[in-house]
């Protein structure tokens, strides 16, 4: 250092400290000058703030993610303290119909079920749940149970009964739809039908029935005068087989009628057809 006047190892120059500056040494080429400096953590602490994300505590010193406590949130530290979401983490919000858990890994969304209640096996006998186009679950279609309904009435002129058990004398048949667009039913098939029948007087005689060689109305004049317009009516229910989804059956019943004697006629014939389908 010419300049202060330096040689033969003495140095000339000052050389003050100032703030938080320390000074050593003699400045001479065996004992150099040197200057070091020390900032205290308390002293720059006031320029350091937290902001979104970012915690810091002013009185440590100590600067840290900000992790939020709202419900739901699984950031978390990891093992080597980085920031970390685990695998299936992610929750989600539902409604509390029909679903189970929250979605996070811990918590995986379920269906919410019920124990099969039933003595029969769940894989053979459980229904069907679908979704629909706008995206609805929907269950199977709900049983049904409808009675359809067809009267017959006939005139005959005076029509003189067959002396023959069960002829067939007329036969009443109508169209039944079965209202199960989706599953068969089964049919329960109700039927009435009543003959008017004049029985002449000394042994006038008939008998009628119907679905079937069965002789349902039996009846003979044994009195000594004519008996006009008399009739009974018959009443008969059996099954009548399936009905494919939303097909069209014919149903109905044929009379029989038999036994006529000393000119016993028949002059009127009425029929009620009645179909229930039943689905389940």
């Amino acid at each position: 250092m010419a300049r202060c006047g330096c040689g033969g190892g003495q140095c000339n120059c000052s050389v003050t400290a100032g703030t938080n500056i320390t000074v050593g040494g003699s400045g001479s080429s065996a004992d150099p000058f040197v200057i070091s400096s020390s900032v205290a953590c308390s002293q720059v602490r006031g320029c350091i703030s937290g902001a979104n994300g970012v915690h810091y505590d002013a009185g440590s010193g100590v600067i840290s993610a900000d992790l939020s406590t709202d419900p739901g949130n699984n950031l978390v530290l990891g093992t080597d303290t980085g920031l970390y979401v685990p695998a299936g983490g992610a929750t989600i919000i539902t409604d509390p119909c029909g679903l189970d858990g929250d979605g996070s890994a811990g918590d995986p969304l379920t269906l919410k079920t019920t124990a099969w209640p039933y003595p029969c096996p769940v894989d053979a006998n459980g229904g069907v749940i679908s979704c629909d186009t706008t995206g609805v679950l929907r269950g199977e279609p709900r049983g049904k149970a409808q009675i359809f309904s067809q009267f017959f009435n006939q005139a005959f002129p005076n029509v003189p009964v067959p002396a023959a058990p069960n002829t067939l004398v007329t036969t009443f048949t109508g169209n039944f739809t079965n209202p199960d667009p989706c599953r068969p039913a089964a049919i329960l098939l109700m039927m009435e039908m009543d003959v008017t029948i004049n029985y002449p007087a000394n042994g006038g005689e008939a008998e009628y029935g119907f679905d079937g060689p069965d002789e349902m109305v039996r009846y003979r004049n044994s009195g000594s005068t004519l008996s006009n317009g008399l009739h009974w009516q018959a009443t008969k229910v059996r099954g009548a087989g399936i009905a494919a989804a939303g097909a069209i059956v014919p149903l109905g019943f044929d009379v029989l009628m038999g036994r006529g004697a000393v000119g016993a006629n028949y002059i009127n014939i009425q029929g009620i057809v009645r179909a229930m389908f039943v689905t389940a």
